[in-house]
């Protein structure tokens, strides 16, 4: 199995869109990312129907990065 479907697999586990409330969803987009030692790190969407708050997966399994595996 190569690295991009590792990448797809880990993704696909955090998949579940859904609403958090009247005005949050979540977990419609996802994302994972491979840090410089090989781990892959994932994260997911978080939207604001108001549109002030957004998270995107990307940058989320970017933050997940850094408490997880250090600054790598």
């Amino acid at each position: 199995m190569d690295i991009w479907e590792k990448m797809y697999e880990e993704a696909q586990k955090l998949y579940n869109p859904h609403e958090v409330s009247d005005f949050v969803y979540a977990n419609h987009v996802v994302a994972a990312v491979e840090a410089e030692d090989g781990q892959i790190v994932t994260g997911f969407c978080m939207e604001g129907t108001c549109g002030v708050f957004h998270l995107c997966a990307e940058r989320a399994a970017l933050f997940n990065n850094v408490p997880i595996l250090g600054t790598n």
